[in-house]
Order: C-alpha cells, then structure tokens, then sequence
C-alpha cells in the first residue's frame, strides 16, 4: 500500500513537471509564431497598418486629376523603408511615395486581389485600403519589409530551439533537486540503517535534513511523505529492536551462566562420590553406599529435568511439541499437584489454600500431562520467591453457556513480597531468571514461568500477572469457550 501510494505522488509530480515544461515550449512556440499578427507594427510604427491607411486615405485630396497628400501625414505616419502606392479602376498608378523599383506601375485585374490574398509583392508585406475620393474609386497598397516571417527566418528557429533546450535543462535541473535530492538522502539514510546507525542523516545543528527549524517537513520533501514516515518507523523499530536483542544476550548470557552453574553443581557431587566409592583406601558399608548412590541418583534426576527444560522450551517454540486434548476434571488434577508439592520438603512451611471442594468436577479438554506441568510451574515459582509463612490461594472457575460450551479461569494468588517492575516485565522470558529466588528451596533452569505460559498458549489460552511489593502476586489463567467431548 505505502509504495502504491509514494509510486502514484512521484509519477504524478513527474507528469506535471513534464507537462508544465511542454506548455512552456508551445506557449513560446505560439507567441513567436503570432508576432507580426499580436501588435508589433502597432508597437513598432504607432499604428496598425488599416489605421495608418485610413488616416492616410482621408488626408488624399484630388485636383484636376492629380494627387496631393501633405508631407506631414506622410513623415509622421511612414517609418523605415515602408511604402505608399496609389491606383485608380484600372489598377494604374496615379501616385506613389518611396516606392522601390522593384514594385510595379499597373496591375491587371485580379492581379493585386492575388497580391492581397497572399500579403507580398515582392518581397514586401502589402495591406490595402479601398475609397471613392471626387467620385473616383482609388485603392491604396501600403508595403513595408519591417516585420519578420518566421516561417523563412531559419536564425530565429535556431534561437527558438536554443531558448527551448535551456528552458528543458532548468526545469531537469529543477526537477533532478526537488526528485533526487530526497532520494540521495533516503539512500543516506539506509546507508546508515546498513551501518546499525539507526537515525536519519541531520546537520550539524542536530536536525533531520528533511525538516525545517519549525520541524515542518520540507516542500521539495513532501512528495515523498510516505516514504519518510515509513523510514523513521523503520529507524525507530531497529533501534528498538537492537536494545532489546542487547538486553536478550545479556540475559541469555546470564542464563546460560546459571544454568552452566546449576548443572556444574550436582556434576561435582556426582563426580565427588563416584570417586569416594571408587577409592581403594576407603571401605564402606552397606548402609553408606546406598546412601552415596541416593545422593548420585538425586543430582543425576536433577540435572536431567534441567535438560528435559530446556528441550521441552525448545520444542514449543518451534510448534514441535504435540498436545493430546482429552476431557479430564481440571480440579482433580490441580488437587493432585498440591498434594504432590505438599509431600515435598519445600512446602512444608508454605500455606496452601484450594477453595475448590473436593466433589467438585469441572470437566475440560485438556492434555493431562502438560496441564498438570502448567501448575507444578506455577506453584513452584509462587514457592520460590517467597518466604516461608506465605499463603498461596488456588481457584479454579468455569462458565457454561446454552450450546454446553465452557470455559475456564484458574487463579493462582499469595500474599508474599511481590515483584519489582523489572522483573515483572520479563516474569514470561526464557532468558530471565529473578533475583529474589531463594536457592535453598528451588533450584532450576529458571525456565518454569516461560514453560508455563507456552504450554498455556499451547492450549489455546492466556496467561496474565499482576503484582505489588509487600502484597503478593497473582496469576490468571484463562482457557477459552471449547465444546465438551465426553466419549
């Protein structure tokens, strides 16, 4: 759309430049070809050439056969090399002032009507003016050579041509600034992009070039509008973009470093008592090795769930990771995942309170597994970040509408000491670990809150969090409206 939009500004800024240039060209093209006709032998003699021949045709007295006109019309009216000819019926002369040699005494009938249709004898240009002076009809011919034919002047076709080719290069070079100039600078500019500057070239007064003191865009800038906006929030989007790939190494390098110590961690205790049973200076008995072999099994069990993280995180990224919907009763299993964290050692000083009752049923499709891995994760993080005394509330509540499809909430609440705004920003990636974890309790891959959400989404729901220092945090699930399938 926007380069439907820039191409159809640009074409039509480009026709216009070319058609105002053409109207220029034929403008001057009809002005020099129309100007013996637009005023110039007024503006040369004073007088259109009818005008000079009715002054001079009224200022013609005839005596006994002959003509007077007085010198002052003839001096104040003829100018260069203009002439006069006077011609009774016959088309005889009976009168004639300046009149070259060239121009003939007598004309045959029709003869000087072919001379008038064609507007030269000669050579010269004629006009003609007919009156009776003492009842004789006498014709006037007024000649002069001072005008221009354009049609023979081949000189003022080539000024013409001249004229015409340096107008057509002032208007390219108009044209080449107004077009190619913001182009050179949009090249600029993605010149920059190319480079990781992502910012529009600007002067030295800290300004985009584009952009007037009153950061108004520029007028030889606005045809290409569009394309400026869509640059600067391609600019904008980069930059935004690389601080948040920045901020994602760090973190992903810090992960990788908690994770890389995780792992190292119960590797060194594996390795520690391998050793010791290895060794040929001690003996032990019974009762130590299978305790060392518990201890090994332990570290070993962990560190396998920190890789079937990262694996599982993997696969729901790439959509790799199939979800088996079957029809369960949510608040069973929810049940089963409180009594298996109250079996643990970690929660034994965390209060956990499940308002659902135990013959409630609410049945959704679901995959069992990954649900359940859903509020293990939850749990363990509302354990991890907390102290010891905290209460954490569990609810889970649906909606049944008139075609018996349900949907489902589930809110996970404690009143614990909450999260920074930080934290909470980041509380759904991959590569973020908390700071406030207590690593007495949990120790993880830091994966749980980001395997939770994408599990969730998996589902086809939405997981959101709210919370505030010193009052707890609380997360809601939501699983939208599906048909029951009971078979």
């Amino acid at each position: 759309m926007l380069f439907i939009q820039y191409s159809k500004s640009v074409t039509i800024k480009f026709l216009a430049s070319i058609l105002a240039l053409m109207v220029m060209v034929v403008v001057i093209f009809i002005g020099l070809a129309f100007l013996p006709n637009s005023g110039w032998m007024e503006q040369s003699f004073g007088f259109e050439p009818s005008e000079l021949l009715k002054c001079i045709a009224n200022d013609t007295v005839v005596e006994n056969e002959k003509i007077f006109i007085s010198q002052d019309t003839l001096k104040k009216l003829m100018k260069g090399d203009s002439w006069i000819q006077i011609l009774n019926e016959e088309g005889q002369e009976l009168y004639s002032y300046h009149k070259p040699e060239i121009i003939q005494s007598s004309y045959a009938p029709g003869e000087l009507l072919s001379y008038r249709k064609a507007e030269n004898l000669s050579g010269y240009k004629i006009y003609t003016w007919f009156k009776k002076v003492s009842s004789q009809k006498l014709t006037w011919i007024y000649g002069t050579s001072y005008h221009y034919d354009i049609k023979d002047d081949y000189r003022l076709w080539i000024g013409v041509a001249i004229l015409c080719i340096v107008i057509l290069f002032g208007v390219a070079i108009l044209f080449g600034i107004q077009l190619g100039k913001p182009v050179l600078y949009i090249l600029a500019w993605i010149e920059n992009i190319s480079k990781g500057i992502y910012q529009e070239p600007i002067r030295n007064n800290r300004t985009p070039i584009f952009r007037n003191s009153n950061n108004q865009l520029r007028r030889s800038y606005k045809t290409h509008e569009e394309l400026i906006q869509a640059m600067e929030s391609l600019s904008c989007n980069l930059k935004e973009n690389d601080i948040k790939r920045e901020k994602l190494e760090q973190s992903r390098e810090e992960w990788i470093a908690g994770v890389s110590h995780d792992m190292r961690t119960p590797l060194s205790s594996v390795k520690g008592y391998a050793n010791l049973l290895a060794s040929e200076q001690y003996t032990y008995d019974q009762k130590e090795v299978r305790m060392y072999a518990e201890i090994i099994s332990d570290k070993a069990a962990y560190m396998e769930d920190l890789i079937e993280d990262l694996s599982l995180t993997f696969a729901l990224s790439n959509n790799a990771l199939p979800i088996n919907l079957q029809t369960k009763n949510l608040v069973e299993i929810v049940r089963r995942s409180i009594i298996d964290l109250l079996n643990n050692g970690v929660a034994n000083q965390i209060k956990i309170d499940f308002l659902n009752k135990q013959d409630d049923e609410i049945l959704y499709p679901i995959d069992e597994k990954w649900f359940k891995r859903i509020i293990d994760n939850l749990l363990w993080n509302a354990i991890s970040h907390n102290e010891c005394g905290t209460t954490i509330t569990i609810a889970v509540n649906h909606k049944t509408d008139e075609w018996v499809r349900t949907s489902v909430d589930i809110e996970i609440s404690d009143n614990g000491k909450g999260m920074e705004k930080e934290l909470l920003e980041h509380i759904f990636d991959r590569y973020y670990r908390g700071t406030n974890t207590s690593e007495e309790k949990v120790k993880g891959s830091g994966l749980g809150t980001a395997i939770a959400k994408q599990l969730i989404e998996a589902h086809g729901g939405i997981i959101t969090v709210n919370s505030e220092l010193d009052k707890g945090t609380t997360f809601m699930v939501h699983l939208p409206e599906r048909k029951l399938s009971l078979s």
